[in-house]
């Protein structure tokens, strides 16, 4: 009987350890569902940063555009302005120019009418 009882006794403690090695196997059963939805969460909020430095690189690409194409634009009002400046200048001196010719006509026009009345006192 004696036997039995130590049988019995060891057949409740493998039916508690396998019990206990159960519970243990559904914890860490348990414990990998939540480590995997986390991976996945992971995984999620990656694509989710990927698609976001994806738009920004984008947008930071436009904008360096922007900037190259006002560059490009600010180059050529300078070049418009230096153009502008230089036939400002030319006309200017083409004014100077002509003011001194009209001076000189007009002397030359004062002088003629002074010999033309000199010609018709003369002829009076």
């Amino acid at each position: 009987i004696e036997a039995q009882d130590v049988l019995r006794q060891t057949v409740t403690e493998l039916k508690s350890h396998i019990a206990e090695k159960e519970n243990s196997i559904a914890g860490l059963m348990e414990r990998q569902g939540q480590l995997e939805q986390q991976v996945t969460d992971q995984q999620s909020d990656i694509v989710a940063k990927k698609s976001v430095i994806v738009d920004l690189t984008a947008e930071r690409q436009q904008l360096e555009q922007q900037v190259t194409d006002q560059q490009s634009d600010a180059a050529a009002k300078d070049s418009s302005i230096a153009e502008l400046t230089a036939q400002q200048q030319q006309l200017e001196e083409t004014v100077t120019e002509l003011k001194s010719h009209i001076a000189e006509e007009q002397s030359s026009f004062a002088d003629l009418m002074q010999k033309q009345q000199q010609l018709d006192q003369q002829v009076a």
